[in-house]
């Protein structure tokens, strides 16, 4: 329950995007199809990489798991990933926009009860499993003046959306 410091740098959401990724790729499984369509527009944020990394690898690694829950196994197995500029976020302000960060899966999706509880500490979607992922990552994405949304559909898939001040 250890707060952490953020050591927020200026970053491009793209670049950091596609070295995560690098990493992301051999941990999801040659089976599960990964794409990354960057946004064409300059993507910069204030950003404390690290946890920038972490809020990535959480969202990939539950995509991944959601996919392999999948019974009988999803025909397409798919985690999309993209980045876009936008100028207003949903409750949100800031005069330079927002970068939003979607992660798309093609997995086993939740129901809306699940959904309501998936960032609450110790609550987990999987058999194993310590219930900390996506707490985290919402607690990260809130100390950068962020928000982050989520729509499933069971049986469907799930999609997060990460909106980040525009720097």
């Amino acid at each position: 329950s250890r707060k952490q410091v953020i050591r927020a740098t200026a970053t491009d959401m793209n670049r950091q995007t596609e070295s995560s990724l690098r990493i992301y790729r051999r941990l999801i499984g040659e089976d599960i199809v990964l794409t990354f369509q960057p946004c064409t527009e300059p993507t910069p944020i204030l950003a404390d990489k690290q946890q920038l990394d972490q809020v990535l690898g959480n969202l990939v690694i539950n995509a991944r798991d959601a996919i392999y829950a999948c019974k009988p196994p999803a025909k397409q197995r798919e985690i999309r990933i993209t980045t876009t500029v936008v100028p207003r976020a949903p409750g949100l302000t800031s005069k330079a926009g927002f970068v939003r960060l979607t992660v798309q899966d093609s997995g086993v999706g939740m129901d809306a009860n699940t959904q309501a509880n998936i960032f609450e500490p110790f609550f987990t979607t999987k058999a194993k499993g310590t219930g900390l992922g996506l707490p985290t990552a919402y607690k990260i994405v809130e100390a950068h003046h962020g928000e982050i949304k989520v729509t499933s559909i069971h049986g469907k898939g799930t999609t997060f959306e990460i909106f980040l001040p525009r720097a």
